[in-house]
């Protein structure tokens, strides 16, 4: 038979809300935690690391999925360089954030006891490294945004293109200024073992330029996007009827407004959900990703793009049986990057007389799609530079 329960229970006592005692070093003085004190520091240290564990996860996954499906021709590109540098330092700055839940840094007596003198050196030297790359990081992350940006703005109008230049180098230089100055005050916080307290406010322009860079970025990538939906009612033509660049225009576009609900996550006050370090990893996983899905989608072959370089093909064929010529084919420049909306061929967006694209009909059954099509803003701004 079950024994009856105790009558001495007081059913009033919440069990669940006591204090964990403990000795200090000197063997007398005695501190106290209140349990649900403890409880709410495991579960946001458990979720804090399953974080950081995804984070970690993913980069490698996408490090591996670059490597896999980008050319080694390719990987040599600055673009290339930038996502595959950003991707190695997230791996490792993720690995060490993960890896101070295991130190003796987090164990019980360091964190209630606020001593921390018999943790190792080597783990306050792998804290600082962990700090410290936050900084390449932002770098590297901010430089992959300008050059993703430029290519985006390319056929912008002269004077908005500068004053988007002009404004992205403000922005850059600000949030990596603000990030170098909080990673300084945060590695002598780890070393001094002192809260930065007296530069909050410096944290706090941290995180605001952070979020106003990816802002900014998001709004970069996609105001070409919203400007078609407006004008169209935001009616998108077929994914068959998209040149390569407004594929990468929109993939780019859209996969941003990830790190930007990310980044507008970090002012609202979550239990146990750090987006800080995600917005930043978004990003570095979402570069090499949009990039990727405009070469695939653009592999299988745009109609209005093939359409457009079958036009070209034809015409410089023609011309050349008939030896037509024209004496202004160099000077002619091509429109801005628009999306159609029509179902018939699109014509194509560059002068069949212009020298760059001639060069490139023989290899055009060859080359990669968005590789064309960025030669074409390449082409664009060699001849931008003669007309000055």
């Amino acid at each position: 038979m079950d024994a009856p329960p105790p009558t001495d229970v007081d059913p009033s006592y919440d069990r669940f809300a006591g204090n964990v005692t403990f000795f200090l070093a000197d063997h007398n003085t005695t501190a106290s935690v209140p349990m649900p004190v403890l409880n709410a520091y495991y579960d946001e240290s458990l979720s804090v690391t399953m974080n950081y564990g995804a984070q970690l996860g993913a980069c490698i996954v996408m490090l591996l999925v670059v490597l896999a499906l980008t050319p080694s021709a390719k990987l040599a590109r600055l673009a290339s360089g930038l996502h595959l540098l950003a991707l190695l330092i997230c791996i490792v700055r993720t690995g060490l954030l993960f890896a101070y839940y295991l130190t003796p840094s987090s164990h019980f007596y360091q964190v209630w006891a606020a001593d921390q003198s018999e943790v190792p050196r080597r783990y306050w030297d792998l804290s600082l490294a962990g700090n410290t790359l936050a900084l390449p990081l932002v770098i590297v992350t901010q430089a992959a945004l300008v050059n993703q940006a430029w290519t985006m703005i390319a056929f912008w109008p002269r004077a908005a293109k500068y004053a988007a230049c002009v404004v992205s180098g403000i922005v850059v230089l600000m949030t990596v200024g603000t990030r170098l100055a909080f990673v300084i005050v945060q590695n002598h916080a780890i070393i001094t073992a002192i809260p930065p307290i007296s530069f909050s406010w410096g944290i706090h322009w941290t995180v605001v330029m952070g979020a106003i860079s990816i802002f900014w970025f998001c709004a970069v990538f996609n105001v070409k996007l919203i400007s078609h939906l407006v004008t169209n009612r935001g009616v998108l033509p077929s994914a068959t009827l998209l040149t390569p660049m407004e594929i990468l225009v929109i993939t780019n576009g859209v996969l941003m407004v990830i790190p930007a609900i990310f980044a507008g996550l970090e002012w609202g006050k979550f239990t146990n959900f750090e987006a800080g370090s995600l917005t930043v990893t978004s990003v570095v996983i979402i570069m090499p990703l949009g990039t990727l899905a405009a070469q695939r989608i653009s592999a299988q072959g745009s109609q209005s793009y093939l359409a457009g370089n079958n036009f070209r093909k034809q015409n410089t064929q023609t011309r050349s049986a008939f030896g037509a010529t024209s004496p202004h084919g160099n000077q002619t420049k091509p429109s801005s990057v628009t999306f159609s909306s029509h179902s018939g061929p699109a014509t194509p967006e560059i002068s069949i007389g212009s020298k760059a694209e001639v060069s490139l009909i023989d290899r055009v059954e060859r080359v990669d799609p968005v590789d064309l099509e960025l030669s074409r803003i390449d082409a664009f701004r060699e001849s931008s530079e003669c007309l000055k």
